[in-house]
């Protein structure tokens, strides 16, 4: 039986996460706040999703292969937690086995994500604009009913902002290099074009043919579900995927 919660303790645990939050510059302070705060919860994983209609960004302390198929098979589409939290402004507690769960890709995301640890879990949304959401989870792998009362976890909405803030910025740049979908030479065409340069002039600066430089660029729009060159270059940085200048 999990130990009951008093709200007293859960709003000294959100004081605390806002104080490290706002006083943090780094990922690695930030993931610490998050993974500290959910230690103290007596949950068991945390992960932050920012996601509009065309790109996604994640921080989670869930294993690195979970987050990069997250990415690759674009889950975020089918995640139902995901899906009711664009749907809501307020925080909500979820249990995966008591969804409602219809199509066959979200009971497949039940039992792919199960196999991690996740049952159920806590999340506060927030609405970000330009219709775009951003959400903290924190997950339990315990079946259970909500342990706190859920209106005490509008307090927390102000950490998902400061959360939001960190990882939308460039400091987080580097990380989502290292899981990005494009080869270096893609990632180079990109972000020269980003910077105004033709494919002529790009081709020039690497001594590559024209047709190369279109051939890479071509890939990278396929590969990020571009429709055209400025399309690709938003994607790709929003995406943090190349830096901004």
């Amino acid at each position: 039986m999990q130990p009951v919660r008093r709200r007293g303790q859960f709003s000294d645990h959100i004081v605390g996460l806002l104080e490290t939050l706002e006083l943090s510059r780094d990922e690695r302070a930030v993931r610490g706040a998050l993974r500290k705060f959910t230690a103290a919860a007596g949950l068991q994983h945390y992960a932050y999703v920012g996601v509009s209609n065309d790109s996604i960004r994640t921080l989670t302390d869930l294993p690195s292969e979970w987050e990069g198929y997250y990415h690759d098979a674009h889950l975020s589409a089918i995640d139902p937690v995901v899906q009711q939290a664009r749907k809501t402004v307020k925080p909500f507690w979820w249990s995966l086995a008591q969804m409602n769960l219809v199509e066959p890709d979200a009971r497949r995301y039940r039992d792919e994500i199960g196999e991690f640890g996740v049952v159920s879990g806590m999340t506060i949304p927030v609405q970000v604009g330009f219709g775009r959401t951003a959400m903290l989870t924190f997950m339990s792998e315990h079946d259970e009913d909500a342990p706190y009362n859920i209106t005490a976890l509008k307090s927390a909405v102000a950490a998902v902002a400061y959360a939001h803030l960190h990882i939308s910025s460039d400091e987080f740049a580097a990380r989502q290099m290292l899981s990005s979908p494009l080869t270096p030479r893609e990632l180079d065409c990109v972000m020269w074009t980003s910077l105004g340069k033709t494919k002529a002039e790009i081709a020039q600066m690497h001594g590559i043919s024209e047709k190369t430089v279109r051939f890479h660029i071509e890939n990278a729009q396929v590969k990020l579900n571009a429709t055209n060159g400025p399309h690709m270059v938003r994607l790709a940085l929003d995406r943090g995927l190349i830096p901004r200048r």
